[in-house]
């Protein structure tokens, strides 16, 4: 498993209704996923309120890191939904005055595996090689953002 010596608390998201998160504390990185569904009486707007609780948690790091969806070749309910997600995570950094930046996926990618079109199980085999055990694609995506973010501006 990672470890660092850094002071720099990163808190990374692959926003989706299945979340993957990653982020370091007490020098090592802990990773996991948030399932967002909605339940059968929850409103539209359910999962973004869920989200923002988890934020909560996490209201004192330095910079929050995610995936920045520039486009999206799904259905329009896609679009509307990471649109969402991307507004709750914004507002909520802005709201506590906590710098974030959004990664295109290609990048995360080709920083992570070497290919900018790599695939979920490459992803996965990754962050394997790496020490970690990702449950899935979300989770092993999460721990790939933290690992850019903090090339990117963790020794800031």
């Amino acid at each position: 498993m990672w470890t660092s010596n850094q002071t720099m608390n990163i808190l990374a998201l692959d926003p989706a209704t299945k979340c993957g998160y990653a982020h370091n504390q007490r020098r090592r990185i802990q990773s996991g996923t948030w399932d967002f569904r909605n339940g059968h009486f929850d409103g539209a707007g359910m999962c973004f309120l869920k989200l923002r609780r988890r934020l909560y948690d996490f209201r004192d790091f330095d910079l929050i890191v995610y995936e920045g969806v520039m486009g999206h070749t799904d259905a329009v309910y896609a679009q509307h939904k990471y649109g969402g997600f991307h507004a709750t995570i914004t507002s909520f950094a802005e709201e506590h005055s906590i710098p974030y930046h959004g990664f295109p996926v290609g990048e995360i990618k080709k920083f992570w595996t070497g290919r900018g079109d790599a695939g979920k199980e490459q992803m996965i085999h990754k962050a394997r090689l790496e020490g970690f055990n990702p449950a899935d694609d979300n989770e092993a995506d999460a721990i790939a953002i933290w690992h850019l973010g903090h090339h990117c501006f963790g020794m800031l």
